[in-house]
């Protein structure tokens, strides 16, 4: 069983105990990431690419083609795939496992599979780095932002999505909320701390969204049946 406990100085809430290493591989089987041609169903992956494809428009806003793009922890890489469609030069790291198989049949798509190191990418290699929905499953969190620092250009965008510790369905789901995932999922952040922690580190805050159609159905209907099963 796991409890979260909130820091006193920064405001972040975090999983206790701290997983074991044996913990996350079993959380990370091969049922995690389906055995499938796809993770899931095709109705329900056509919806997906729906909402791939607005992440990629959205990058799109902070930097155009030819601009160099890394996905942190891409998944099957279909969101790369669509940048690749529009012309980016897109980059994805990917643990070994299934979700790495599919990405890496996408055409010029340059995927690591493993995990981001500091010497994988030269200074000021990056237009932009995405980690969607990423960050909290991360075990050493602050290294891999000093990471980013060092690869992203100086004028280069992060772009950062999360589940929201402070949102309403949260407040209202509590301990039966989806999106705590433990332990999977290792610390969770509200809006207000990340901001004030990416700007710790060097960032500065161009834009913040607190609403996410993608997670907010999908979410209410699984919190939903922790509540009544």
């Amino acid at each position: 069983d796991f409890t979260m406990n909130r820091c006193l100085r920064c405001g972040a809430v975090f999983l206790s105990p701290r997983p074991t290493p044996q913990q996350l591989r079993t959380a990370y089987g091969s049922s995690y990431y389906g055995q499938s041609n796809e993770k899931f169903s095709p109705p329900i992956e056509k919806i997906l690419d729906y909402f791939r494809s607005a992440r990629a428009r959205k990058v799109g806003r902070f930097v155009v083609p030819p601009a160099k793009v890394l996905d942190i922890g891409c998944g099957n890489g279909r969101f790369l795939g669509h940048l690749i469609k529009r012309g980016f030069e897109s980059y994805g790291i990917e643990l070994p496992g299934k979700a790495a198989q599919r990405a890496s049949e996408i055409s010029d798509l340059r995927l690591k599979i493993g995990q981001l190191s500091a010497d994988d990418f030269g200074s000021d290699f990056f237009d932009c780095v995405c980690l969607w929905h990423v960050f909290e499953h991360l075990t050493e969190p602050q290294q891999v932002l000093q990471i980013v620092c060092k690869i992203l250009k100086r004028d280069g965008f992060l772009v950062m999505s999360m589940p929201n510790i402070d949102s309403l369905q949260s407040l209202v789901f509590r301990g039966r909320w989806l999106h705590l995932d433990p332990p999977r999922h290792l610390f969770y952040l509200g809006a207000d701390t990340l901001a004030r922690e990416v700007k710790n580190i060097g960032f500065e805050l161009v834009d913040i969204d607190y609403f996410s159609l993608e997670q907010a159905i999908f979410g209410i209907q699984q919190s939903l049946l922790n509540v009544f099963m």
